[in-house]
Order: C-alpha cells, then sequence, then structure tokens
C-alpha cells in the first residue's frame, strides 16, 4: 500500500508525460500482482481416473472392474461423462486408461476411443498391459 501512495504522489509532481506514464504503469502493475496473487478459496475433486480393459471375448469389456457389452460400456461412459462434466465449459474432468491384451486387434481399441469421444471423454491413454481384475 505504501508503495501505491508513493507512486500516486510521483504521479502529481509535474513530470515530462512518459515519466508519468511509466509511474501510472509500475503502480498498476503493482496493484494487479498485489491483487491478483491470493490463495484459491476452492478445493477441486481429484480428477476421475476409468480403467477400460478389453476382455478376450469379442463385444465384452470391463470398466471399473464391472464386466459390460459395447451398450453397456456406452451407458457407463456417458454416465460417467454426464456426472463430471463442468458447468461452465461443458467439457468433461475425467481420464481414461484403456487396457489390452497384446494379440488384440487395434480396431477394438479405436471402438472405445470412439465411445469415450461421443461421450465427451477426450483424455484417452491406452495402456501397455492388461489391468489387473
Amino acid at each position: 500500500m505504501r508503495i501505491a501512495l508513493i507512486c500516486a504522489c510521483a504521479l502529481l509532481r509535474p513530470r515530462s508525460r512518459l515519466a508519468n506514464w511509466l509511474v501510472a504503469v509500475v503502480l498498476l502493475t503493482v496493484l494487479t500482482v498485489l491483487t491478483g496473487c491470493q490463495a484459491p478459496t476452492e478445493e477441486h475433486p481429484p480428477i476421475p481416473e476409468v480403467a477400460i480393459a478389453l476382455l478376450d471375448a469379442p463385444g465384452r469389456y470391463r470398466i471399473d472392474g464391472l464386466t459390460v457389452d459395447r451398450a453397456g460400456l456406452a451407458a457407463r461412459l456417458q454416465a460417467i461423462a454426464d456426472k463430471n462434466r463442468r458447468e461452465r465449459s461443458g467439457t468433461v474432468r475425467a481420464h481414461v486408461r484403456i487396457s489390452r491384451t497384446p494379440g488384440t486387434p487395434f480396431d477394438r481399441v479405436q471402438e472405445v476411443i470412439d465411445l469415450c469421444n461421443r461421450a465427451g471423454l477426450d483424455k484417452v491413454v491406452l495402456a501397455d498391459r492388461l489391468a489387473a481384475p
């Protein structure tokens, strides 16, 4: 606050226009830093992580330990997206990790990625190994 008073007094003294402009810029910068450096008051919940495993049986998936078919997976992904959607931006705060066995065709992985994108889940990672049951 003392700096703001000193800068304000400096503005009142007769000086060149450039000096007045520089003092005004310094004053605004100091005030912006002082008011903008406050700790956030609200806590954000942790970002949920969704684990999807492609099972060997065609059309069978395991999401968070529950075995489902394609329609069940789509419904579960949509429910997760709706639950974690931000009100202001409409984006989803959730991370998806897809696991598969080495012999699983990539078409099945792409199908799960498409289901995630349709639900609004855009943070998708492909894991190296199949997740434990």
